[in-house]
């Protein structure tokens, strides 16, 4: 019994008997740490994924600005102008299908002016028009304002996520006081998580 009244005191007892409170109390702390990895990984991968979607975006915006400039050039008007069908929809189809325009119109087409899209449905998105509006996209355009050169075309696309619209919102105009009506990036028709894009592409031709 005094054998045993000496281990229980003993300072190597004391050690014992803590060791599964200190398994307890790192395996806490591991956690800790890999919860918070995962967190910062988490993060990270978001800002890879959504700079690669503005990349993609912004790369895109090029060719149709080019697209839109060569169609004006070539038709001498905007597209608007010859459609036989006036759509914002086949606005942006006439860029790689003359059969949207009127029979007169088609011989100086000189297009496919995209070889990326046969279909106004986005690969990633929703629906993409062509669109006239003025330095803010929700004002229409008039005459008035196209000979002028205060009408834009925007290229519009649905269903966008506006995790992407707001980072490419800030990669092409920064901080603005009016974002989703000012500068080359605008969108409207919000909803939780998903709003419609305009791309300022350049002016309506007069």
């Amino acid at each position: 019994m005094q054998y045993a009244a000496q281990v229980k005191t003993s300072p190597l007892y004391h050690l014992h008997s803590q060791t599964g409170a200190m398994f307890g109390l790192d395996a806490r702390i591991t956690l800790l740490i890999l919860a918070t990895i995962s967190i910062v990984v988490g993060v990270y991968m978001v800002q890879v994924i959504s700079g690669r979607h503005v990349d993609s975006l912004l790369f895109e915006h090029n060719k149709y600005t080019t697209a839109l400039e060569a169609f004006q050039e070539d038709l001498e008007t905007r597209p608007h102008n010859v459609l036989a069908t006036t759509t914002d929809e086949n606005a942006f189809m006439a860029l790689v299908d003359e059969t949207r325009l009127t029979a007169n119109s088609q011989p100086k087409w000189q297009g496919p002016y995209l070889r990326t899209y046969y279909t106004n449905q986005h690969k990633s998105y929703g629906i993409m028009t062509l669109t006239p509006r003025q330095a803010d996209h929700s004002a229409t355009c008039t005459q008035a304002l196209i000979r002028a050169r205060e009408c834009f075309y925007y290229w519009s696309i649905t269903n966008v996520p506006l995790q992407t619209i707001t980072a490419l919102n800030e990669e092409t105009d920064g901080i603005e006081t009016t974002p989703t009506t000012n500068g080359t990036t605008q969108w409207s028709n919000i909803s939780s998580s998903n709003a419609t894009l305009y791309l300022r592409l350049g002016l309506v031709a007069p």
